[in-house]
């Protein structure tokens, strides 16, 4: 969420009033607000991407739901549940299960039930079985393979690119901020951070006028 995305929820939080775009007139609201993340809040506060008045705003009553690597032990339990939600209602053969078990599951719940109901799709009898789903799986290694290629990750870096890595390690930056520190033209910077949020090694928040980076980090739920 852009920092003045944060400051107009804050303010509707305080105020329990709403705007709406071109009116004049303040609409009170009661509500309730749930949010739901792939990020620690806490960290992104501490990182500077994230409003700590906010935060502490949202976090009244927290939920943290690890990700699916995190609890095995449900694999099993959710394959069976959503082989048989598929339009085939297919059934899972035993020996899938290693292979599922074996996977990091980077996509959790929704990249299982993916697999599945491709694997479903591709199955004669009505049960998957691991033949099939090793062949899922492959293609969606080779796909994510050529999605890096394409992105440019581990394409070489300049020497400057390399110079800028390390200073987003220490925090949040603006282009100003580090073309003082480097010594390099600001533009000459929109460039190369433009690269790198590309190959998605940057990550950029916030408006054109206002906007920061960070070193880009993978999503821990």
């Amino acid at each position: 969420m852009p920092p003045e995305m944060q400051v107009a929820l804050l303010r509707v939080l305080e105020e329990r009033c709403v705007r709406p775009v071109g009116s004049t007139r303040q609409i009170p609201v009661d509500v309730r607000i749930v949010t739901a993340g792939a990020r620690d809040l806490a960290d992104e506060v501490a990182r500077g991407r994230f409003r700590e008045d906010l935060f502490h705003r949202l976090n009244v009553v927290r939920i943290d739901l690890p990700p699916l690597r995190a609890r095995r032990d449900d694999i099993p339990l959710l394959a069976h549940h959503l082989a048989a939600r598929t339009p085939e209602r297919s059934t899972v053969h035993p020996d899938v299960l290693p292979l599922l078990l074996s996977h990091d599951w980077p996509g959790n719940v929704r990249e299982l039930d993916n697999v599945l109901r491709a694997a479903a799709v591709l199955t004669e009898g009505g049960e998957i079985t691991p033949e099939i789903v090793r062949g899922v799986m492959a293609q969606r290694r080779a796909i994510r393979r050529q999605a890096a290629a394409g992105s440019g990750v581990g394409a070489p870096r300049s020497a400057r690119e390399d110079a800028i890595l390390p200073l987003l390690g220490q925090g949040w930056q603006s282009a100003a901020e580090l073309s003082e520190r480097l010594k390099v033209p600001v533009r000459t910077l929109n460039r190369d951070l433009a690269t790198l949020v590309a190959r998605g090694l940057v990550e950029a928040v916030g408006a054109a006028r206002s906007r920061r980076y960070g070193l880009q980090r993978p999503a821990t739920r």
